[in-house]
């Protein structure tokens, strides 16, 4: 007695499985985050932080002369430099408790990348010709500076 297999029910089952296949090689593994990494001595993140001051400021300049598509070519820079940057460990994580350095470099990396959306969003506008707009988005970006500082780069002053 031969066992006969339809021949539709076998090609189905092969599309089935080559599916699976692909879909099980296609989809990347999920990795958990329980802690993001710190160098202890900072890197070179104070280089790193001022060639994003100095492209930032060259951006800043672009939109005042109305240079759009100036400040457009320098915005790739900006990003690659922020994101450069949001891997880094501010050098204040070595007077940060132990219990706390996590938070800290959390708290860092985050803004780091709110950072990074708000230059996205400042491209959007130049992409836009919107100067206004991206007038508006520098200012914030730079209150953003001032505030990234003193959490993160301000040390306390030595009594």
């Amino acid at each position: 007695m031969a066992l006969r297999v339809p021949l539709r029910l076998l090609a189905c089952s092969a599309l089935i499985i080559t599916a699976a296949s692909l879909v099980a090689w296609a989809t990347p593994a999920t990795q958990t985050v329980s802690a993001l990494p710190a160098a202890p001595d900072g890197g070179d993140l104070e280089e790193v932080m001022h060639d994003l001051e100095k492209q930032f400021e060259a951006v800043i300049a672009a939109i005042e002369k109305k240079e759009a598509k100036t400040a457009l070519d320098l915005m790739t820079k900006v990003q690659t430099i922020c994101i450069a940057a949001k891997t880094m460990t501010p050098p204040k994580i070595r007077i940060i408790p132990e219990a706390d350095k996590a938070a800290f470099v959390a708290g860092y990396r985050k803004q780091m990348m709110v950072l990074l959306k708000s230059a996205a969003d400042l491209e959007i506008s130049l992409i836009d010709g919107d100067l206004e707009k991206a007038k508006k988005l520098t200012e914030e970006m730079d209150a953003m500076q001032k505030t990234g500082h003193d959490a993160y780069k301000k040390m306390p002053k030595k009594s």
